[in-house]
């Protein structure tokens, strides 16, 4: 029972503590302002419906998350660092201190943690949706919901309000977000739009596929030139030559069978003729062209495997152009190889001084920096 005024507008009025799947009869009589009441009463029936928490669901097919829902539901959600150290103290603690009483002893390890049930399925919805207690759903979900983007922080991206469709999927992209080299925890929480409980899914890791092959980011040379001889080219070069990348060298050794897959080695800088290790290719065996063995060769001090990220050459009494070459298929871990094959090249030129000094050259295509 109760009124509300309605001017020469329509009104809404909210009525609770309603049962689910209930028909009901509102009754209604109008006032005028002259205190006169309407001479007949309005009567309008309705039934409510059952109030459910929705089952969320998330799909990942990086960079993209898709959020859907087996009934219409309002989502908010987060993109995280997904490292241990960064992670909020919310998301490690052990499961079994949030947990109810009844839940299973497969969750209660200590080395489950609330994220992992917010990862995993129960049997309606995830583990976290049916065996947390509800002040821990209360927290996480103002944690999700109150979550701000930053650039410096471990939220890299948020979202509130998102209507899901029951059926439908809804799609976010987080690569615009998201660094190649990082891993991210995708994070929401839901509930019915008539006002139900939270649901929550977590998925992970989420990432940025890489489609660059590696590059150089820094090259140091040196490099001493003896101009001894007669002419340029009779001076020669010694020094060395390192090239460091922004990622860790691989190789792809490509299968002769259609049937069989390519393999994928890690790359070191151990000696060619010493230990080896198992998924480890050394860097020396990797060359494929030099203009003279005896003059540029890979530094090979490394030990077997211990990936390297950079390449040291050594060059000794080297004549102007002097080259290098290294198979075309080196690469990054996700198979990334460059249009033409990395070399590099000892050149002899004039500084600003008019004095000769040496440089390393490398293609274009392979320069980050």
């Amino acid at each position: 029972r109760g009124s509300a005024s309605a001017g020469t507008g329509s009104v809404s009025v909210s009525v609770t503590d309603l049962k689910p799947e209930t028909e009901y009869f509102a009754y209604f009589v109008l006032q005028g302002t002259g205190a006169v009441y309407s001479e007949k009463v309005l009567l309008s029936k309705f039934t409510t419906r059952k109030v459910v928490r929705p089952i969320i669901t998330l799909d990942l097919q990086n960079p993209n998350v898709y959020i859907s829902s087996d009934s219409n539901a309002v989502a908010d959600w987060m993109l995280i660092v997904y490292n241990n150290r960064l992670l909020s103290s919310l998301l490690t603690a052990k499961f079994s201190t949030v947990c109810v009483e009844n839940t299973p002893s497969t969750y209660r390890g200590a080395d489950y943690t609330v994220l992992r049930a917010l990862n995993e399925n129960g049997s309606s919805g995830s583990v976290f949706d049916e065996y947390a207690t509800e002040d821990e759903k209360s927290v996480i979900a103002a944690y999700i919901q109150a979550a701000t983007a930053s650039s410096s922080g471990s939220v890299v991206a948020v979202g509130h309000n998102l209507n899901v469709a029951a059926g439908r999927r809804i799609s976010v992209s987080c690569a615009e977000y998201m660094s190649p080299t990082t891993q991210y925890a995708f994070l929401t929480t839901g509930r019915s739009a008539l006002g139900s409980g939270y649901a929550f899914r977590a998925i992970y890791p989420v990432f940025k596929p890489d489609s660059m092959h590696p590059v150089v980011t820094t090259l140091s040379a040196a490099l001493t030139v003896n101009t001894s001889g007669p002419t340029v080219s009779s001076y020669t070069v010694s020094g060395s030559i390192t090239l460091s990348f922004d990622e860790y060298l691989y190789y792809l050794e490509r299968s002769d069978n259609p049937e069989t897959a390519d393999t994928l080695y890690s790359v070191d800088t151990a000696p060619i003729l010493g230990d080896s290790a198992s998924g480890y290719v050394h860097l020396g065996n990797l060359v494929t062209a030099r203009s003279n063995s005896n003059a540029i060769s890979v530094s090979d001090t490394g030990k077997a495997g211990v990936q390297t990220q950079t390449i040291t050459a050594t060059v000794t009494n080297a004549t102007n152009g002097t080259y290098m070459t290294f198979t075309s298929y080196l690469c990054d871990q996700y198979s990334n190889m460059g249009t033409e094959s990395l070399a590099i090249t000892v050149r002899i030129v004039k500084d600003e001084d008019d004095n000769y000094i040496a440089v390393a050259e490398i293609p274009a295509s392979w320069d980050g920096r």
